[in-house]
């Protein structure tokens, strides 16, 4: 009996399905392109999040006025989407909430962090992601 059949029994489930297993990663946060760097930051105990003046927030689209938004978790280069090799029309991808564009980028380069070529041989696979609220549109 192999691991995660011993886990799936130990757990009560007898008849559990195929075993699940996670062989790509890929992830952004603020101040982390990577889970290296995301992993570095929660070690060094790093801030990533961005202070916002009156110009920090007139950079990131927010009406004036709204000084209580003091601070924003900000993507770097979260505009630098490569539309053509998507297959997108670049004016469609410029309508595209930014974390389509990153949920797309992310999950290519999850493929690739598992060893497999995205556009080589049919397989199954999965690709499952998480984004939070945007005011995006």
């Amino acid at each position: 009996m192999d691991h995660a059949n011993e886990a799936a029994t130990d757990a009560g489930d007898e008849d559990a399905p195929m075993a699940v297993a996670v062989v790509g990663l890929a992830l952004r946060f603020p101040g982390a392109e990577d889970a290296r760097q995301y992993w570095r930051n929660l070690v060094g105990g790093v801030d990533s999040i961005t202070r916002l003046d009156a110009a920090g927030r007139e950079r990131l689209g927010l009406p004036q006025g709204d000084e209580w938004i003091t601070a924003a978790g900000v993507l770097e280069d979260a505009e630098g989407f490569d539309a053509a090799f998507f297959g997108y029309p670049a004016r469609e991808a410029e309508q595209m909430d930014p974390q389509h564009r990153a949920l797309l980028e992310c999950a290519w380069a999850a493929m690739e962090s598992a060893g497999y070529a995205p556009r080589g041989q049919p397989m199954r696979a999965a690709v499952y992601a998480g984004a939070g609220f945007t005011t995006y549109g």
